[in-house]
């Protein structure tokens, strides 16, 4: 049986995946408006949501929602980590990503159709 297929867990990942979103927004917003853009209790609590949405999707063997997911935990990584700093390309390109996520959430059943190409490069451009 495919996850995907149990309503319960479907609509459990949906909900959690918005409060991810909402939590990485918030956050990124948040520390766009810092002095320092160091906080790392926040940013290890938008690593932390972008993982769960990329484990989520990954268990829900929903590919492209996770390539994305992915894509986001990777620059979050590297800003957790100092090796980024935070600017406005990388604001940019991941509340482009929490949107593209949004409405693959919010279209659940055709997100596999569409197109992440442009943003995931985006995201991983930022990591070279």
């Amino acid at each position: 049986m495919k996850y995907q297929d149990d309503k319960e867990i479907l609509d459990t990942f949906l909900l959690e995946t918005r409060d991810h979103l909402e939590v990485i927004e918030l956050g990124i917003l948040k520390l766009e408006n810092e002095i320092d853009h160091t906080s790392d209790q926040l940013i290890n609590g938008l690593f932390r949501a972008a993982h769960s949405i990329k484990a989520g999707a990954n268990l829900l063997e929903y590919r492209k929602i996770e390539e994305v997911a992915h894509a986001m935990e990777d620059v979050l990584h590297l800003l957790r980590q100092g090796t980024l700093k935070l600017n406005s390309n990388m604001v940019t390109a991941i509340l482009q990503g929490i949107d593209l996520l949004d409405e693959m959430i919010n279209n659940i059943k055709n997100s596999e159709l569409m197109k992440i190409d442009t943003i995931v490069k985006e995201l991983e451009t930022l990591t070279k």
